[in-house]
């Protein structure tokens, strides 16, 4: 699939975004190790038993939208790799956790690296079986604004390619705030406020 010449052809140079700009936009996951960064929680921050298992992070250095499907494919293979591992060397013992009922009064913080890339849970407890705050912070929110400064240069025809090729969640981002940076002033709208100012339909 990524030597076929069509698929080249419309992805290569295509919704470039380079090591800089993804770093200054904090993008994560295959969107950002296709730019170049090496950063992948299961190696830099592991969990479960990402310690004992050997993983390796796949990069590349185009940035564009070929890179980013590349790093999918050869992520495939790795992964692969990594459970082929983690099956022959699986331990004796309990495979299920029994999870309390109500946790502990506190807060905190849970990253994984989920398909997408890091997915950060916030979590604060006030000792009962729900949450008592719990924000989530997901990649599409973290990708999506890259996604605009990898349209700029580009074809009509190459917009739904680029977006694509970030992979976006729109669940996750179904939030929303606005911003007059002019008077530094922050607010929030129902979709009916949001109809009435800008027209349109509005679906909540």
């Amino acid at each position: 699939m990524l030597e076929d010449p069509t698929i080249r052809a419309r992805t290569q140079g295509v919704g470039t975004l380079d090591k800089e700009k993804a770093a200054s936009y904090c993008v994560v996951g295959p969107v950002a190790r296709a730019s170049g960064l090496s950063w992948d929680v299961r190696v830099d921050r592991p969990y479960a038993a990402y310690d004992e298992v050997p993983y390796r992070i796949v990069t590349r250095s185009e940035g564009d939208v070929w890179a980013r499907l590349a790093v999918r494919v050869e992520e495939l293979l790795t992964s692969s790799e990594a459970i082929r591992h983690a099956v022959t060397h699986l331990p004796d013992g309990p495979i299920r956790y029994a999870v309390p009922r109500k946790m502990p009064e506190g807060e905190g913080i849970g990253i994984v690296e989920a398909p997408r890339g890091e997915l950060l849970y916030h979590v604060i407890s006030d000792g009962g079986d729900k949450p008592y705050r719990l924000r989530v912070r997901t990649p599409t929110l973290a990708n999506i604004l890259a996604a605009c400064e990898a349209f700029v240069g580009s074809t009509i025809a190459d917009i739904p390619m680029i977006l694509g090729s970030i992979d976006p969640c729109f669940s996750c981002m179904d939030r929303l705030a606005f911003v007059d940076v002019s008077r530094g002033k922050r607010w929030v709208m129902t979709p009916l406020e949001i109809e009435r100012k800008f027209g349109g339909r509005c679906r909540a």
